[in-house]
């Protein structure tokens, strides 16, 4: 067996080697490694065997990769992450660096110098002076979360993530050689090469902030949440969120400012730092709808620890924007949102779309009608609502706020004119935050509808009449409620009072002779009596 003397030139390269190994622990560089002892078949086939896995935010392990198989998961939330599609390049170069030689791993280290990221893009790599050729076509992980490259040559690869599945951030792309020196045995060399890109779950969202806003044409802020990406020596060099708005939301540019971002804590209300206007830049094209805000140079360098703030990569960002629901709406209104982002270490693009998200309104018909069920005209409703879960109304139950009683949506139902019925276009009582409600729930609304003033002859209804919209009481194709049948009844129940010069009054002043006549003749004889007893 020959061996190969390794110069002080070398010794670059065994940093690099150990500094461009991909690990499931962060996005670091590409791995590459340098001969210590024996020769490299220059025959011998070798393979990439990659397993990806999808690993929980904050338990990123920093369980260290050098090419050797080991396919223990790498913290106990990580599963294997099925639908991740990577591309493999074969590199070369005009002169087609021998792998085989001291001269070709020498060569290596001086083009890796000159590259000025751990992990270059494709581009990059054809400026260092690379021919970057695809190995095949595009791969993608299977259940197991798996890929596997066989039959490749002595050389140079690079692997980069194309298509990252749902609700996951992007790995950053890879350097990886073949052979790589055996970790354990250190005169041998891994012509099957195992590598651990990890892609962290995105938990990445758009929520409408709905809670307290019961009807359509009421003010309806959405939130976008991400966290800033990067750490260490890879800054976030492209942060951009993209909006296409539905035709039924209202959108206005301002001024003042329809949009606000804040970073740093776990919610938007907790977060210590807030994005001024000269942090972003927001464009609105009326015609597609769309939104575009993107942290410009300023705002990076606040995000990256360069600017005024501690460095908030790895931090929540928030994004809010201000719209209003259209008057009248019914429906389930859908809205997404793009993040872009610079991959790890890299200047190339990626995009997260966040999860599909919902606000849903229903309609719920009111129907006016005497004790025989036939249409009545005239009424006035009010319609409120609570978050509390009343077994009976209490008295004076009208507070203003809704978790501690009721509070006027601002739909009011009037049948002048010959009307008998009205619609009431209210938020599902079962559904807020983009989130299906199940009772007990503080975001649960109860709808009460309360008679303001009644038909002429008919009785004002003195309590509450509750009612709800929800998945079950609502066609869910027209988002139409069970409508609602209020009966009056008329004044004191049916019975009229008397009224002057009526037949009652008569018959009242008939009666009241009748008893004075009859009080007179007791009188007489009274009378009477005692003057015979004064003559006895």
């Amino acid at each position: 067996m020959k061996h190969a003397s390794i110069g002080r030139k070398l010794r670059g390269v065994l940093a690099f080697a150990a500094a461009c190994l991909v690990g499931v622990a962060g996005f670091s560089a590409p791995a590459v490694a340098a001969p210590l002892a024996s020769e490299i078949d220059p025959l011998a086939k070798g393979s990439i065997n990659l397993l990806k896995w999808s690993t929980p935010a904050g338990q990123e392990s920093n369980k260290p990769q050098n090419g050797a198989k080991d396919d223990t998961a790498p913290s106990t939330g990580s599963v294997p992450l099925q639908g991740a599609t990577f591309q493999l390049y074969r590199l070369t170069s005009g002169t087609n660096p021998d792998l085989t030689t001291n001269a070709g791993w020498e060569w290596l280290q001086n083009v890796r110098g000159g590259m000025t990221t751990n992990n270059p893009t494709v581009a990059q790599l054809a400026t260092a002076g690379f021919t970057v050729t695809p190995v095949g076509g595009a791969q993608v992980t299977g259940s197991d979360g798996k890929i596997n490259w066989t039959g490749l040559d002595i050389g140079l690869y690079y692997v980069a993530e194309t298509s990252v599945p749902a609700g996951h951030k992007a790995s950053a792309p890879f350097l990886v050689t073949i052979p790589m020196t055996d970790p354990v045995n250190r005169d041998k060399w891994v012509y099957d090469v195992y590598v651990y890109p990890k892609n962290l779950k995105d938990d990445s969202a758009k929520v409408p902030l709905d809670l307290d806003v019961p009807k359509p044409g009421d003010p309806l802020t959405w939130e976008i949440s991400t966290n800033v990406p990067g750490s260490g020596t890879n800054y976030v060099t492209t942060m951009r969120f993209e909006d296409t708005l539905s035709n039924d939301l209202v959108f206005s540019p301002g001024p003042p400012s329809p949009v606000t971002l804040k970073v740093g804590g776990t919610t938007f209300t907790n977060s210590p730092y807030q994005l001024q206007g000269t942090d972003y830049v927001m464009d609105w094209n009326s015609v597609t709808r769309k939104l575009t805000v993107t942290i410009n140079s300023d705002g990076l360098k606040a995000l990256n620890g360069q600017g005024p703030w501690p460095d908030q990569r790895g931090k929540r960002l928030f994004l809010r924007i201000d719209t209003t629901v259209g008057p009248n709406y019914v429906g389930a209104l859908n809205n997404q949102a793009n993040i872009i982002t610079n991959k790890p270490g890299t200047t190339e693009e990626t995009t997260t779309t966040t999860p599909q998200s919902l606000v849903k309104y229903g309609k719920v018909t009111v129907n006016k009608v005497d004790e025989k069920d036939q249409p009545l005209s005239g009424a006035t409703f009010k319609v409120y609502y609570t978050h509390v879960k009343y077994t009976s109304v209490p008295s004076n139950p009208v507070t203003g706020d809704p978790k501690t009683g009721m509070k006027d949506t601002g739909v009011t139902c009037v049948m002048n004119g010959g009307k008998t019925s009205c619609d009431l276009e209210l938020r599902y009582s079962d559904f807020a935050e983009n989130t299906q409600l199940a009772e007990p729930d503080s975001r649960w609304n109860y709808y009460y509808l309360k008679e303001m003033t009644s038909p002429n002859g008919y009785v004002v209804l003195p309590g509450f009449i509750p009612f709800q919209i929800t998945k079950d009481n609502t066609n869910g194709n027209t988002h139409v409620s069970a409508s609602l049948k209020v009966k009056n009844v008329k004044d004191i129940g049916g019975f009229e009072l008397p009224f002057v010069g009526g037949p009652g009054t008569a018959a009242f002043m008939v009666l009241g002779l009748s008893v004075l006549a009859g009080s007179a003749v007791l009188a007489v004889r009274r009378t009477r009596r005692n003057r015979v007893s004064i003559e006895v």
